[in-house]
């Protein structure tokens, strides 16, 4: 039996079931009774879609609510949000970080529905920040997804900064030096990376993002399940703090550098080599985003060929050989 993801719920080889919204919010029941699942992490809102007659980020919406300046979301330029959210928490300190993460307000707000059957999410990429007494306006620019369209819908808010590089005074260039001999022949480390916020499962049953993994835990692997029971691969080696200059969003919720090899319908391909309609396992690709922005990203090393990352309810069958899968595929 292999295995499957039905909304928030994994349904493992071995029939057993595991419940993805236990490592997130709790659940939250919000408009009309409906049940919105913790299975997004983030920042928990009320999306107001009333946009206001001034769109400058003056207005304060209501507590526990974020707008945007325009309904339509290629439009979107900022992003109006409550330092108190949803569920009451007080959030000024963890937009404070926005900041200093990255010395300047600068990085992508990704902010998705909390609804089960709702896989609406929109990316933005934030320039600065305006801090008023209740909330914060956020200017920024549309990079991908699309807007929820219901009134006071429950979505989560998460902020993913890119690093910088840094600066020094430059002197003066010294005399060149003479050539030395060749050294022998090296093999280059694996630089193929998932961004942090993916997530996979540990043996013990419990999501984890990946930048939280370490060498000799077990993860769920889809290479293969025998005898009706869930295979779990070791990690053999993880890099991490890795700063890429770009990366892919796959379905709104894959986040992936271009030359990570994943399983595809032709066997193993970069990411940068599949288009719209292609598949990742058994996920088809709707939609497919390059951000050229640095991010910090984690290289997985695995025992087996391939591992499980979980993201925005589905299930993407991503390498864990990269140094033979690379020759391969090159």
């Amino acid at each position: 039996m292999a295995t499957t993801l039905s909304g928030s719920q994994v349904t493992l080889g071995d029939s057993t079931t595991v419940d993805s919204a236990a490592t997130t919010v709790g659940a939250t029941t919000a408009r009309s009774g409906e049940t919105y699942t913790g299975r997004r992490g983030g920042g928990v809102y009320a999306f107001d879609t009333n946009v206001p007659g001034t769109t400058d980020g003056s207005v304060e919406p209501s507590s526990g609510q974020l707008y945007f300046n325009n309904a339509t979301a290629a439009n979107v330029t900022r992003a109006v949000i409550h330092k108190t959210s949803f569920d009451g928490g007080d959030l000024n300190s963890f937009m404070d970080i926005w900041e200093t993460l990255t010395s300047a307000s600068d990085g992508f707000l990704i902010i998705k529905s909390n609804v089960d059957d709702d896989t609406s999410g929109i990316v933005l990429k934030m320039t600065a920040q305006t801090d008023h007494t209740n909330h914060r306006s956020i200017t920024c620019t549309f990079v991908a997804g699309t807007i929820p369209n219901t009134d006071e819908e429950v979505v989560q808010v998460n902020f993913v900064p890119f690093g910088r590089k840094g600066s020094s005074p430059t002197g003066a260039t010294g005399a060149t030096g003479p050539q030395g001999p060749a050294g022998p022949g090296g093999t280059n480390p694996p630089v193929e990376c998932l961004v942090y916020g993916m997530q996979v499962l540990l043996h013990s049953h419990k999501f984890v993002n990946v930048e939280a993994l370490k060498e000799g835990d077990y993860i769920l692997t889809n290479n293969g399940v025998s005898n009706n029971t869930s295979v779990y691969t070791r990690v053999e080696s993880v890099l991490d703090n890795h700063v890429r200059e770009g990366y892919y969003i796959i379905n709104n919720g894959l986040m992936i550098t271009n030359d990570h090899p994943v399983i595809s319908s032709d066997g193993w391909k970069k990411i940068e080599e599949l288009s719209i309609g292609d598949y990742i396992g058994d996920v088809k690709i709707t939609s497919m985003n390059y951000i050229k922005q640095d991010v910090y990203t984690v290289s997985i090393l695995t025992a087996s060929d391939e591992f499980n990352v979980f993201a925005s309810g589905n299930i993407y069958r991503v390498s864990g050989k990269y140094s033979k899968l690379l020759t391969k595929v090159a």
